[in-house]
C-alpha cells in the first residue's frame, strides 16, 4: 500500500518551486579537520555540522576555535564545547537564531530553506542512513543536523551531519518529520536556524581571533579541569564496571574525546595564530598536541580495563595530561595576556 500523507502535513504544491541549495557547496568534506589522518576525524555533531557549513560558504572554521582554551570538566563530562555565536558573527558574519516550531516540521524546514536559511534540527540517530556503523536502526540517540534542501513532494531531505552531506528519504524521512501522528502529537525538536549575513570587513584576519583568544581566556575555569577529572574517574571506572559495558561508548565520547577534540581544535587554532606580531605559540600548541594524543590513550586504556574488569588510576597518563595543560596555559598567560 502506497504512503499516505496524514491529515495536516505540509501539502505538495506549497511554495511550489524548484529547489534552490542553501549552500554553494553541499559534496565533500573539509579535509583539513575532518580527514582520516586527524586524532579525532569526529569531534561532536555541533561542532562538526559547523565546520562543515563554514567551510560550504568559503570560511576557515580554524580561525574560530579560540573559544576550545575555556574548556572545563562539569563534573561528569567536560564541556560539550560549541561555537559562540557572537564569535561566528563577528568573524564571518554568519548569524544564528533559535528556530520556533509550532506547526509541521517539514513545513518550517520548507520556508526557512526558501529564506536562504540552513535549520539546525535535533534528531533521531537511529533514522540517519549516514551513521550506519553507529546507531542507524540500532539505538535511539540525539543527534543535530542542518536541513539545506527539502522536497516534501518526493520525500527527501538534503541535509549536513558530522562531516558530509547527505540524503534523507523513504520511512527515514518520514520518521524524523514525524508524518506519522498515530503516537499523537511528539514534543517539538529543538531548533535553530543559520544564515549568511554581511560579511565583515577583516583586513587584518587575525586581529578579531586575537581578541577572542583573550575573551575565551578570560572566562576559563578557576579549578585545573585535568585535575578534577582526574579525581572523578575512579568512581565513574568502578560506575562503567558495575552497569552495560555499552556505557563506555557514551562515557567516553563526552569525557576524553570532548578533551582531545577539544584540545586537537584549539592546537590547529594557536599554529594558524602562530609567528601573528610575534606571538610564538608553537609550544602552547605542542601541548595542544599532547593532551590531545593522551586523551585517545586514555581511551584506549579504559577500553581494555572495561574488557578485562580491572581498575586502574591511569596516574601516568593523568600527570601528562596535567603537565601540559599548565604549561600551555602558563604559555598562553605569557604570550597574550
Amino acid at each position: 500500500m502506497a504512503h499516505r500523507r496524514p491529515h495536516g502535513a505540509v501539502a505538495v504544491n506549497m511554495l511550489a518551486r524548484p529547489m534552490a541549495a542553501v549552500l554553494p557547496m553541499i559534496d565533500g568534506a573539509c579535509s583539513l579537520l575532518h580527514g582520516n589522518d586527524r586524532m579525532w576525524p569526529l569531534t561532536n555533531c555541533y561542532v562538526d555540522l559547523w565546520v562543515e557549513i563554514l567551510h560550504a560558504w568559503g570560511h576557515n572554521p580554524v580561525d574560530s576555535f579560540a573559544f576550545c582554551v575555556a574548556q572545563a570538566f562539569e563534573g561528569d563530562h567536560f564541556t560539550f564545547f560549541k561555537f559562540p555565536a557572537a564569535d561566528i558573527e563577528a568573524l564571518h558574519g554568519v548569524r544564528l537564531e533559535e528556530l520556533a516550531l509550532f506547526d509541521d516540521l517539514e513545513r518550517h524546514l520548507l520556508v526557512q530553506t526558501r529564506r536562504g536559511r540552513v535549520p539546525l534540527v535535533e534528531v533521531d540517530g537511529f533514522y540517519l542512513s549516514d551513521t550506519r556503523t553507529t546507531s542507524y536502526q540500532r539505538e535511539h540517540t540525539k543527534t543535530t543536523i542542518g536541513v539545506v534542501e527539502i522536497d516534501p513532494e518526493s520525500e527527501t531531505c538534503r541535509y549536513f551531519h558530522n562531516s558530509g552531506c547527505y540524503l534523507l528519504e523513504g520511512a527515514d524521512y518520514r520518521a524524523v518529520m514525524r508524518l506519522d501522528r498515530r503516537a499523537g502529537l511528539p514534543l517539538f525538536p529543538y531548533a535553530e536556524m543559520i544564515w549568511q549575513g554581511p560579511r565583515p570587513d577583516r583586513g587584518d584576519p587575525h586581529a578579531i581571533p586575537l581578541g577572542q583568544l583573550r575573551h575565551h581566556l578570560a572566562r576559563r575555569p578557576s579549578v585545573d579541569p585535568i585535575g578534577a577529572f582526574r579525581t572523578a574517574f575512579p568512581e565513574q571506572l568502578d560506575m562503567i564496571l558495575a552497569r552495560d559495558p555499552e556505557l563506555f561508548h557514551a562515557y567516553t565520547f563526552n569525557t576524553v574525546r570532548q578533551l582531545g577534540a577539544c584540545h586537537d581544535f584549539l592546537g590547529d587554532f594557536l599554529r594558524w595564530m602562530d609567528g601573528y606580531r610575534g606571538l610564538g605559540l608553537t609550544e602552547a600548541a605542542a601541548c595542544c598536541t599532547t593532551i590531545s594524543a593522551t586523551a585517545k590513550t586514555l581511551q584506549l586504556r579504559t577500553a581494555r580495563l572495561v574488557a578485562r574488569r580491572r581498575v586502574d588510576a591511569c596516574d601516568e597518563l593523568f600527570d601528562t595530561l596535567q603537565d601540559a595543560h599548565a604549561r600551555l596555559h602558563r604559555a598562553l598567560d605569557t604570550i597574550v595576556a
